[in-house]
C-alpha cells in the first residue's frame, strides 16, 4: 500500500512530503546550530530538492546550485560573504578508483589568534545528496589560519599518505603515491552569470498535447468475468432519459468532448463548436458530446438534466450520455500522458480514422488550437512527431508509422 499511495502522489503531480524550504544551519560553536536560512536569501518557497555546492566563480569559497521540484527547476546562489582564507585539493587515485571515491582527506592547521591547532577532515564521495553530486574539488574553509602544518590521505585501499609543503588560499591535485601535491592555477576567465528577474507563470487548468504515435483510445482488456469491457455510450431517449447503447463511431475522425450541463466552460465550448460545424464537417470532423451528468457523486444532476440543456442549445452534432467505462479509459490515458488521473470538464479526445489518440485537450478546447492539429495530422510521421514537442531535440528511433 505504501508504494501504491506513493505512486498516486506522483502521478497526481503532488509532493511526497512537500514544501520543503531549503534551510542553512550556521555552526555557533559547540554543538548548536543556529537557522540562518531568511538571513542567506536561501529561503525560498520552492520545494526544495537537491544542493550543490562549487566554487563557481573561483574566489575560494563555495557557491550553491540549488533544485527543487517546483519552479524555478534550477537556482545559482553565488556566496558573497567575507574574503576568508581557504585551500582546494582535488585527490586523483591509482590503485583504487581513478576518482578516488572513498579517500579520506585530514588537514591540520597552525594556530591563529591564539587558538590552538585545529584538524579538518573531508571524504570523496560519489554523490552529495538526494540527485546530487558537488564538485570533486575538496574545499577547506581556513577562517583566520594562515599556515598549514600537513595533510595527510587514506586512500580507498587503506594506504595512508603525506603531502606537505602546501600553502593557504592554493589549489592542488594530489595523486595517489607521488607524495607531492601540484598546484592549479584558477582559470583566468571567471564564468559570469547575469542575475535575473523571475516572473512566476500564470497558473491554467487547460492541457494541450500532441500525441506523436498512435495511441488506442480503449484498451482491450477482459472484464472480472471475462467478457469485454463494453466501450458503447448511451443516446438519448425522447423523454430525455439515457437510451440503447450506441457504437461507439469507426473509421471516423472524431472529437470526443466530455461535458456536463452543470459546467459553464462546457456550455461556452459546445456553443463556439456548434458556431463553426460547418467548417469542422467540411475538414472531416465529427463531434461527439457526451454528457457526463449523474456520474459525479458532488453533482446532483442526470440525463434529463443534459437532454435539457443540448436541446436549449440546439446542438448540431452527435450527443449522448458517457459510461463509466468510457471515463475509465479517458482516465487511463490521461495519466499515462500527464500524470493525473482526475477527470475535469470539458475534456476532449482528438480521435484518428483508426482510433488513435491524436490530442488530449484539458480544458475548453479553442477553434485555433483544433485547427492547428489537423493541419498537423496531414504532416508525415517524422514531422507529426517532432512538432508534436515543445522543443527540439534529436530522437533514438525512427519516426512513428
Amino acid at each position: 500500500m505504501g508504494w501504491l499511495g506513493m505512486n498516486i502522489l506522483l502521478r497526481s503531480g503532488q509532493s511526497w512530503s512537500g514544501g520543503e524550504r531549503h534551510c542553512v544551519f550556521l555552526n555557533t560553536g559547540g554543538d548548536r546550530f543556529a537557522n540562518v536560512s531568511a538571513l542567506t536569501g536561501i529561503d525560498f518557497k520552492d520545494d526544495g530538492r537537491t544542493v550543490a555546492e562549487v566554487d563557481w566563480d573561483r574566489d575560494g569559497d563555495l557557491d550553491l546550485w540549488i533544485g527543487g521540484r517546483t519552479g524555478p527547476r534550477v537556482r545559482f546562489l553565488r556566496n558573497d560573504a567575507p574574503k576568508q582564507r581557504f585551500l582546494l585539493v582535488h585527490l586523483e587515485g591509482r590503485s583504487g578508483n581513478r576518482d578516488a571515491i572513498g579517500a579520506r582527506v585530514t588537514l591540520s592547521l597552525g594556530s591563529a589568534n591564539g587558538s590552538g591547532p585545529k584538524r579538518h577532515i573531508r571524504t570523496v564521495r560519489g554523490g552529495g545528496g538526494f540527485m546530487t553530486q558537488s564538485s570533486r574539488w575538496l574545499h577547506f574553509g581556513l577562517g583566520e589560519h594562515e599556515a598549514i602544518e600537513g595533510l595527510t590521505v587514506r586512500w580507498p585501499d587503506g594506504e595512508l599518505e603525506t603531502f606537505p609543503g602546501l600553502e593557504v588560499d592554493h589549489r592542488y591535485r594530489l595523486v595517489e603515491g607521488s607524495g607531492e601535491a601540484t598546484e592549479v592555477a584558477a582559470p583566468a576567465k571567471p564564468i559570469r552569470l547575469e542575475a535575473s528577474e523571475l516572473e512566476a507563470e500564470s497558473v491554467s487548468s487547460q492541457t494541450h498535447i500532441f500525441v506523436p504515435t498512435n495511441r488506442p483510445i480503449f484498451t482491450e482488456r477482459q472484464g472480472a468475468k471475462g467478457k469485454p469491457l463494453d466501450l458503447t455510450y448511451q443516446g438519448f431517449s425522447e423523454d430525455g432519459q439515457a437510451g440503447d447503447p450506441v457504437a461507439f463511431p469507426e473509421g471516423k475522425l472524431v472529437l470526443l468532448n466530455l461535458w456536463a450541463s452543470w459546467c459553464a466552460p462546457c456550455v461556452k465550448e459546445l456553443k463556439e463548436l456548434s458556431g463553426a460545424a460547418g467548417e469542422l464537417e467540411a475538414a472531416g470532423l465529427t463531434v461527439l458530446a457526451l454528457a457526463g451528468d449523474g456520474l459525479v457523486a458532488s453533482q446532483d444532476t442526470d440525463a434529463q438534466d443534459a437532454f435539457e440543456m443540448a436541446k436549449r442549445l440546439d446542438l448540431p452534432f452527435t450527443v449522448g450520455m458517457a459510461t463509466p467505462e468510457i471515463l475509465e479509459q479517458m482516465a487511463t490515458l490521461q495519466s499515462d500522458l500527464m500524470w493525473n488521473s482526475q477527470l475535469a470538464v470539458p475534456t476532449s479526445l482528438l480521435i484518428g480514422e483508426r482510433g488513435g489518440v491524436v490530442a488530449l485537450y484539458r480544458g475548453p478546447v479553442t477553434l485555433e488550437q483544433l485547427r492547428r492539429d489537423l493541419q498537423l495530422m496531414q504532416e508525415d510521421p517524422a514531422a507529426r512527431r517532432d512538432r508534436s514537442l515543445p522543443f527540439s531535440g534529436r530522437w533514438l528511433s525512427d519516426a512513428p508509422r
